[in-house]
């Protein structure tokens, strides 16, 4: 479980610099509409959602596995929040 979310984290860390990679590219683009860049920004937050999701559920499956001084560590260490 720690694996998988560590993996997921890093997911969301490369998906993150990807959308603001994007964002910037469509920032530089004048030809776009308002509304092809709202659809855009839509894209980029559902996916992190759907990432975001699958990490929390890893990391509450991974609560219920630990003993709670298990759980403060792996919060220390940023495994979970």
């Amino acid at each position: 479980l720690i694996a998988k979310i560590v993996k997921l984290q890093d997911d969301l860390r490369t998906n993150d610099r990807t959308a603001q990679d994007k964002a910037a590219e469509l920032l530089k683009s004048d030809g776009m509409a308002d509304d092809a860049l709202e659809a855009r920004i839509k894209e980029f937050r559902a996916q992190r959602k759907t990432i975001d999701d699958q990490l929390l559920q890893a990391q509450e499956e991974l609560r219920k596995v630990v003993t709670v001084r298990q759980e403060v560590e792996l919060f220390r260490q940023g495994i979970i929040r």
